[in-house]
């Protein structure tokens, strides 16, 4: 009986796996550990203009989903670029950050395909007011839970 619940518990997903995203407490953990970094990536994104994503892999701009290089560069260096993805790696921010006007999205893990699949990540807000009320449409919600000043924990499912 001990060998067959010690298997079990090794096939388990672990709380980062691909097919399970991470628990709260995984993800608060992370928040407390990286925070400085975090508020570092916030203090850079509120500088840019035009720009609306930011990953390790690709940059988005405002009304443009695949800049050229040149586009890209008119908006973001290859040294600020550079610097976004040290902090990423420093943070455990994986998929990068979304923005908008008084809000900066920190994707830290997803699982299916974009669109589908669901999320989790951290949101800051520029002012005291709250995001969105948690919301369920169909088969999808956006949960947040509130874990600092400005700070969120988010969850999404489309």
């Amino acid at each position: 009986m001990l060998t067959l619940t010690a298997l079990s518990l090794a096939l388990a997903p672990a709380p980062t796996s691909p097919d399970r995203l991470p628990a709260d407490s995984v993800l608060l953990q992370d928040f407390r550990e990286t925070r400085h970094s975090l508020e570092t990536i916030v203090a850079m994104a509120r500088e840019e203009r035009g720009v609306e994503r930011i990953s390790t892999e690709f940059v988005r701009l405002t009304r443009n989903m695949s800049p050229s290089d040149s586009e890209r560069r008119s908006r973001i260096s290859d040294a600020r670029w550079a610097e976004y993805k040290h902090l990423f790696a420093v943070a455990r921010v994986q998929n990068g950050i979304g923005f908008s006007e008084g809000r900066v999205y920190f994707y830290k893990a997803d699982i299916g395909l974009a669109g589908y699949g669901e999320s989790k990540g951290f949101l800051w807000l520029a002012d005291s007011t709250p995001p969105p009320a948690d919301e369920a449409d169909g088969s999808g919600f956006d949960k947040f839970r509130r874990i600092a000043a400005r700070w969120y924990l988010e969850h999404s499912r489309p």
